[in-house]
């Protein structure tokens, strides 16, 4: 549970959407990053993408 205390309700939405924002930008680059990854694993070893899954 997370509790803010904050003077108003706009306050919370504008704190609470930046930490969405963050978060969303967060996982946005750990999936390019891991597809990166991906990408240079299978072509170090050669292989399908098929093979690959």
């Amino acid at each position: 549970m997370i509790k803010l205390v904050v003077p108003d309700v706009v306050t919370a939405i504008g704190v609470l959407e930046a930490s969405l924002k963050r978060a969303l930008f967060l996982l946005d680059k750990s999936i390019v990053d891991t597809k990166k990854k991906q990408k240079v694993f299978k072509e170090r070893n050669r292989m399908r993408s098929e093979d690959f899954f």
